[in-house]
């Protein structure tokens, strides 16, 4: 995770919402480093916001709603890994 800092080109904002503060920015690339960024959050205390392709909310905004978040960019987990048709989600 990158450390403390305003909001960068590292978080695409295409709604020109209000500007944030971003504790850090995290791009894992497989399920391990997903599960070393959650549990780094945990222990610091840190908020995650998440995105995939940062179609999040806004018009395409990766901005996070709220202050203090670390904005983790799951694009790079494009694969899937399953698929669980009974209780309708996939596991990416």
């Amino acid at each position: 995770m990158q450390g403390h800092t305003r909001l960068t080109s590292a978080v695409r904002d295409v709604g020109a919402h209000r500007a944030r503060m971003i504790a850090g920015v995290a791009r894992p690339q497989n399920v391990d480093e997903v599960r070393a960024v959650v549990r780094r959050a945990a222990v610091e205390g840190r908020h995650l916001y998440p995105l995939s392709t940062g179609r999040n909310w806004g018009m395409g905004s990766g901005v996070p709603a709220k202050d203090e978040n670390v904005v983790v960019d799951l694009s790079g987990m494009n694969r899937i890994r399953s698929l669980d048709l009974e209780n309708g989600f996939p596991v990416v």
